[in-house]
This record gives C-alpha cells, sequence and structure tokens, in this order.
C-alpha cells in the first residue's frame, strides 16, 4: 500500500519497507542488518566495554565464531581459529575502538565509522607479517574445481 506523506511527518518504519521518494519515485528498501561478533584473545575488561558498546547500537556479542557472525573484534591478531574464520568467512578484523566509535556515533546521530580506520590490528606474531587480512573474494574461491585425494584416513 503506497501512502503519500507530508514533508517533516514522522513514521513508523519496519525492515523490507519500500520507501518512494523525488518526483520520479525512486523506489528504495529498508533492510535491516545485525551486527553480531565475537572477540578473540580479550580480556574480561575489553569485553564488558564490547558488550555495553554492542548493546547500545542493537548489535550483539557471541562467545563463539558461527556463520552469523558479521565481524571479529580483537586489540591484535594472533593466530587463532576465530581469525582464521573470519579471514575464510570475508568477515571484517576490527579493533574495540571500532564498537566505541560507533556507538558514540549513533548517541548523535551521527553515521558509522570508517572502518578503514579500525581494521589494521597490530599483529603479534612474525608468522603472520606476511598475511594481508583485508577482505578478499578470491579467497572464496581458491579451492573451487580443486580434487583432494589423501591416502589414508589420518591424514
Amino acid at each position: 500500500m503506497v501512502k503519500k506523506m507530508k514533508p517533516m511527518t514522522e513514521v513508523q518504519l519496519n525492515n523490507n519497507d519500500e520507501i518512494y521518494f523525488g518526483v520520479i519515485d525512486s523506489k528504495y528498501r529498508l533492510e535491516q542488518h545485525r551486527i553480531v561478533t565475537t572477540g578473540t584473545r580479550l580480556n574480561s575488561t575489553q569485553k564488558i566495554k564490547l558488550k555495553a558498546d554492542l548493546a547500545s547500537i542493537g548489535g550483539q556479542y557471541i562467545e563463539n565464531w558461527t556463520p552469523e557472525c558479521t565481524h571479529l573484534t580483537v586489540e591484535e591478531i594472533t593466530l587463532t581459529v576465530k581469525i582464521l574464520h573470519a579471514i575464510v568467512d570475508e568477515k571484517p578484523i576490527v579493533k574495540p575502538a571500532f564498537w566505541t566509535k560507533y556507538a558514540e556515533n549513533v548517541a548523535v546521530n551521527l553515521p558509522p565509522p570508517n572502518i578503514d580506520k579500525y581494521n589494521r590490528p597490530p599483529i603479534a606474531e612474525a608468522l603472520l607479517n606476511n598475511i594481508e587480512f583485508k577482505s578478499n573474494l578470491s579467497r572464496k574461491q581458491l579451492f573451487k574445481n580443486k580434487l583432494f585425494v589423501f591416502s589414508g584416513r589420518e591424514e
């Protein structure tokens, strides 16, 4: 159902509502995107702060990596299973400061912060120095059409 609104009229919008703007009725759809993060190698104080920041923006902190995770939060990059999941699943790895700034921006009606300022945590292990941790879509296709042959069950 299309309703014409008067300017400056507040309207409650819901997920997947369609909105028409302008003289030529440009059509937009409102989509809600959940924010779900987990952390690795964060201490209890950092987790408490992270959970508070996420709660203030409607996000969620979970203890384990799952397919619903949208981000991984770390102070520094170390080789953990969660880091590997984030890399393979093409999810941003951000510092806790990203969520603090995000919460501050939401509180004063500003857009989210630029993630590029927060997605380069320091690398804590020399072994990882030559690995690029930014998103790389080609990783999703790395093993496509490859056949792996194992000579026994133990491998």
